[in-house]
Order: C-alpha cells, then sequence, then structure tokens
C-alpha cells in the first residue's frame, strides 16, 4: 500500500473513531439524563401530572374539574369503605383461633 492509500485509512479510521465516541456520548448523556428524569419523578412533594394538567385550565374549568372529580371521589367512597371493611374482617379471621381460609378468600 503507497503513502496515500496509508493516509486515507488512517483518515477514515479516525472519522470513524470520533464518530463512534461522538455516539458513545451521546448515549451515555441520554442514559444519565433518563436516570436523573426517573429519580426527579420518584421524588415526594413534587405535583401531579393530572393537577399539573388541571391547574393550567382558565378558573372556570379549572373548577369544573374539581368538582367533577370531588362528585366521582364521593360516589366511590361507599365502595371503599366497603373494601376496607372487608380487609379488616379478613384480618380479623386470620389472626383468631377458627381461622377459615374459604370464608377469608371470599372477603
Amino acid at each position: 500500500m503507497n503513502a496515500r492509500g496509508l493516509k486515507i485509512a488512517l483518515a477514515a479510521s479516525v472519522a470513524l473513531n470520533i464518530f463512534a465516541v461522538a455516539g458513545a456520548g451521546a448515549a451515555w448523556m441520554a442514559a444519565k439524563r433518563v436516570k436523573e428524569a426517573a429519580a426527579e419523578a420518584r421524588q415526594p412533594g413534587r405535583s401531579e401530572p393530572v393537577w399539573a394538567v388541571v391547574e393550567a385550565r382558565p378558573p372556570a374549568v379549572r373548577d369544573q374539574i374539581k368538582r367533577e372529580m370531588r362528585a366521582t371521589a364521593l360516589e366511590a367512597r361507599p365502595d371503599f369503605e366497603e373494601a376496607r371493611a372487608a380487609r379488616r374482617e379478613a384480618i380479623a379471621l386470620t389472626r383468631s383461633d377458627q381461622f377459615d381460609p374459604v370464608a377469608v378468600a371470599a372477603l
């Protein structure tokens, strides 16, 4: 191989290495950003995305959404209370001397 061929091969090799290093660096930075975003999302006290969307609405729309969400939650309240009572009863049955797996499963 002559000198010109070696220079071309060297330039191609350098370009390929620069491309590989840049790609690896970009992948590392992307992974780092994903990890940071995930850690930030798990921090307590941050605003929930739903509330961020609701708060961004005009006041009249925001109040209507909040009223509807509150009404829906109040409608579901008896179901949650019934589920809590069933869980408490199941726990009491598992702690008692007359443990009945079928009755606990039914609850």
